[in-house]
């Protein structure tokens, strides 16, 4: 039997605390699952290095960006969002000249041309979209929405997205369970381009 954790906390939640309970489950029998915590060798599972594997993903579109001037990552106060994503995007901003800024959310008056709005939960871009559109700029040519994580929704918006690869997690997990595999594998990411940007 196998115990699957995806461990993402709030950032107010003490180490120690989550720490203690991880630590009941036998490293045999523990995968995680997203993201790795360097507490636990010796586990098996799949992950996303989030600071690393999101710069490379904008850095690997660099030419897409010349046309903008600012980065302002919405990054909510309560959020249980790595903040490794902050520190991979701000690495991206320095390396592409772009000013970077963090946002709580977003208003009309924040807005302004050569700005990419990235959004980490559907509400935010929600709330970018119907600010934006409600502005004198035109999204995806003055003005710039990228969100996290593909889904549905942003594949028929036609929103640009960084994500890592669902299937793939699935299928590396199904791997490790089905064959036994003592592995720790990293999953695939990538920025997928649409007219957002």
């Amino acid at each position: 039997h196998y115990c699957v954790l995806m461990p993402h906390f709030f950032h107010s939640t003490p180490k120690d605390a989550y720490l203690k309970v991880i630590k009941k489950i036998p490293l045999s029998q523990l995968i995680l699952l997203d993201k790795k915590l360097p507490e636990f060798n010796g586990h098996k599972g799949v992950y996303q290095d989030f600071m690393v594997d999101i710069y490379h993903a904008l850095l690997s579109n660099k030419s897409v960006f010349a046309k903008y001037e600012e980065m302002c990552l919405i990054f909510p106060e309560h959020s249980n969002h790595p903040k490794e994503i902050i520190e991979g995007i701000a690495a991206f901003c320095r390396v592409c000249n772009l000013r970077f800024n963090m946002l709580r959310g977003i208003k009309d008056k924040m807005i302004s041309e050569g700005q990419i709005f990235m959004t980490l939960t559907e509400s935010d871009l929600a709330e970018a979209i119907k600010t934006i559109k409600g502005s004198c700029f035109k999204l995806g040519g003055e003005v710039g929405i990228i969100s996290f994580n593909d889904t549905i929704f942003k594949e028929l918006l036609d929103i640009t997205v960084v994500t890592t690869d669902f299937a793939q997690m699935g299928r590396s997990l199904a791997k490790i369970i089905l064959e036994k595999k003592d592995e720790v594998i990293s999953n695939p990411f990538r920025l997928i381009l649409r007219s957002s940007l």
